[in-house]
């Protein structure tokens, strides 16, 4: 009976994997749920599943769907790090260098800074013949200070001022943009590295590569919040 249990969790999607895991009410919330699954795979499978749960019960199938949600985030987010020496893991140059590669859609870069990464042109004028959306966000004061005659200037002339804005207070310094995170179709790469060179080949950073949709889909909804109240190239 654990085995056909272990094989019916295994077929669904990880949106029922996580209703069965989160389920208060045993067996009458999968049988709710095995009306309501938006596909008849899913429907089918907890159908199946309420059957085999009369015989071994429920808690054995919410430990098993939660054992398997957990072993599909972890293996959907990847470290990511820079350091001046040998390491093992994901180095964040070649992380970021693949995300602006591989995309499709999309690269939405948000950084406090954008300076010294020329060796990145080509692959955002590649991306860009791609059909890519390419944008820019930087901090209002230290990203435009920084950004005239460095790699931002040398972005505009290849994506246009209009695929690039800055974010937060005047002069004052009252608000900054400090965030660092970049998006790339379905991933996401989060980091304490600023889109620099220094930070990515020299510095010690750390940050987590995201393959899981929610992170992906509520990082952008930031970056669009962001973006649209930030102030044009000018």
């Amino acid at each position: 009976m654990s085995e056909r249990v272990v094989k019916l969790l295994s077929d669904v999607s990880p949106s029922v994997l996580k209703a069965v895991s989160e389920a208060v009410d045993g067996l009458e919330s999968l049988r709710v749920l095995s009306e309501s699954a938006l596909n008849s795979a899913d429907r089918m499978a907890l159908k199946s599943l309420v059957f085999e749960c009369r015989e071994c019960g429920f808690d054995f199938a919410r430990g098993v769907a939660t054992g398997m949600l957990a072993s599909e985030v972890h293996s959907a987010i990847q470290l990511v790090i820079s350091t001046p020496f040998a390491s093992d893991g994901r180095q964040t140059a070649g992380v970021l260098a693949e995300l602006i590669g591989r995309a499709q859609r999309n690269v939405y870069i948000c950084s406090y800074v954008l300076v010294y990464l020329d060796e990145l042109l080509p692959l955002f004028s590649a991306a860009r013949d791609r059909g890519v959306s390419v944008r820019i966000l930087l901090d209002n004061e230290a990203g435009r200070a920084k950004s005239a005659s460095n790699t931002t200037a040398s972005l505009c002339s290849l994506i246009g001022q209009d695929s690039v804005r800055f974010w937060g207070g005047e002069s004052t310094g009252d608000e900054s943009l400090h965030a660092k995170f970049v998006i790339a179709d379905d991933s996401a790469l989060v980091t304490s590295a600023n889109m620099t060179g220094r930070a990515i080949t020299r510095n010690v950073e750390v940050g987590c590569l995201f393959e899981t949709r929610d992170v992906v889909e509520r990082l952008s909804e930031l970056f669009d919040v962001l973006w649209n109240s930030g102030e044009k190239w000018s």
